[in-house]
């Protein structure tokens, strides 16, 4: 059965909320503004906006504020960043851009029927998508998908730790380093590996025509995998 020209079962999508509204770069440009000791901070605070989608995309560890910490004060990036949840989120949101997927999303939603549900983290962002888009529903932490045929997913251990039985689906993978064992090889991480079978997998940028300069990209093409150390680029 189809309605709006869909059918009726591919209609139903979930989307993580920092896939529609970039709280990456918002929780970045809050602290930068904000944080009047500096010293905690390896780059400069009128660093490009540019620059910033650069270093979140091919950064190390989920947590965006380790683009900015300097290495001493790595160790203190989880704590600001619940700090940053719990206290001035709200003021995050407001920095946080639009992404080509939330434009996508919307004018789907707008043209074929799409039923489109936002994974949230708090009532903060639900509140801030009800005022936004109020045709989209939300959520706070999903933890059954069974209802939805496409996920759009930011964080993949996250997910896939919350959500463990996800199959059938088409999911999309951000296109980041933390979800990759290889960022330049387009290897994700083995949380993915295990499940890939049972579902139609991509991965996708929440900016179009993004380009990442060479110099900035991660030297990952050595990883390991089942245990074994591979060197890609011979590959």
């Amino acid at each position: 059965m189809s309605i709006g020209g869909i059918d009726e079962r591919a209609k139903y999508i979930l989307v993580d909320f920092a896939m529609v509204y970039d709280t990456d770069f918002g929780s970045i440009k809050y602290m930068l503004e904000n944080c009047k000791n500096t010293d905690f901070f390896k780059c400069d605070p009128e660093v490009t906006d540019y620059f910033l989608h650069c270093e979140i995309t091919v950064r190390k560890y989920q947590n965006p504020l380790t683009v900015i910490l300097k290495e001493e004060y790595k160790d203190q990036a989880d704590s600001l960043f619940k700090e940053l949840q719990f206290k001035h989120w709200s003021e995050v949101l407001k920095q946080s851009p639009s992404t080509e997927i939330a434009t996508m999303l919307a004018i789907g939603d707008m043209t074929t029927g799409y039923a489109i549900t936002i994974n949230c983290r708090n009532e903060e962002e639900t509140k801030f998508i009800k005022k936004i888009e109020p045709s989209w529903e939300t959520v706070i932490d999903c933890d059954d998908a069974s209802k939805y045929f496409c996920m759009y997913i930011h964080d993949m251990p996250r997910t896939f730790n919350r959500i463990p039985d996800i199959e059938g689906k088409c999911i999309y993978i951000l296109y980041e380093k933390p979800n990759f064992l290889s960022y330049t090889k387009q290897i994700l991480k083995k949380d993915i590996v295990k499940i890939s079978p049972a579902n139609e997998v991509s991965i996708i940028s929440r900016y179009k025509n993004f380009v990442i300069p060479k110099e900035m990209m991660p030297k990952d093409s050595e990883v390991e995998i089942n245990g074994k150390q591979i060197n890609l680029s011979k590959e």
